[in-house]
């Protein structure tokens, strides 16, 4: 999210319950507030190709930010997302990454006839929009550590 937002990852004086730049960037793209969190200076008010490639980056770090880990992309899953993103193929069409008609994620790696067991596992379903995700997200509210 540091990245597409160039915010730090914890600001103590922004609002309360954004403090964490993971709570703002989930508050942000569930209201799908893109512009609200991605910098301006990247031209994503200018260039719909880099609006395009911020949102998916920043749907991406949502799928990342999920708390249970049965919904959260592997990293070989994320490379492979970030790849088809850089490349501006469209996730649509592409046959190793593409969205069904729910709106739900499918990424497969090709196939290795060793990684049978891993095959299974990586052509699992994540998340992409937000109402698929929200009924595993659990807030819990952060403090900062104070010594004194």
């Amino acid at each position: 999210m540091e990245l597409i937002s160039s915010l730090p990852a914890v600001d103590i004086f922004r609002q309360k319950h954004e403090i964490n730049l993971a709570d703002l960037a989930v508050n942000k793209i569930e209201k799908c507030a893109f512009h609200e969190l991605i910098d301006p200076h990247l031209g994503f008010e200018s260039d719909d190709g880099v609006r395009t490639m911020t949102i998916l980056v920043a749907k991406l770090a949502f799928q990342c930010l999920q708390q249970d880990t049965e919904t959260r992309p592997s990293m070989d899953e994320v490379l492979e997302a970030l790849k088809k993103i850089q490349s501006g193929k469209d996730a649509h069409e592409d046959q190793e990454m593409a969205y069904d008609d729910a709106g739900i994620l499918n990424v497969q790696q090709p196939a290795s006839p060793d990684l049978d067991e891993v095959r299974v596992l990586r052509n699992k379903r994540l998340p992409v929009s937000i109402e698929d995700v929200t009924d595993f997200w659990t807030s819990r509210p952060t403090t900062p550590n104070v010594s004194g």
